[in-house]
């Protein structure tokens, strides 16, 4: 095999595991929830809800609740961004992390943008 040719193979391995993760831009929240600690979720989670008809390609995991993304308790400066972006109404892109790990059947949010 060519190195060319590994390198290619290589980029297409790399971006499939990109779009198995649901990405969305330039997206209002519609609405937060929040859970409270658990013994299984130590930290709690805050739920991002998309607006009415807007959905995102989640893993199968998340395919259910396309509609909504999760941000883990412990990751607080990511909580504190979407709450803002929620109460200014600011745009958002999320990247998902392509894994339901934070709740069983909704994608965790890999990345947040707030736009200006």
């Amino acid at each position: 095999m060519k190195i060319g040719q590994f390198f290619v193979g290589m980029s297409a391995v790399l971006m499939s595991g990109v779009l198995v993760a649901g990405d969305i831009a330039n997206v209002n929240i519609r609405s937060t929830v929040s859970t409270r600690s658990t013994a299984a979720l130590i930290d709690g989670a805050l739920f991002i809800n998309l607006p009415m008809g807007v959905t995102h390609d989640s893993p199968s995991c998340g395919v259910g609740s396309n509609y909504r993304y999760v941000i883990k308790g412990i990751d607080k400066v990511m909580i504190s961004q979407a709450l803002m972006a929620f109460a200014s109404g600011k745009l958002v892109d999320i990247t998902g992390a392509g894994n339901c790990d934070a709740w069983a059947d909704t994608e965790s949010v890999r990345y947040l943008t707030v736009r200006n």
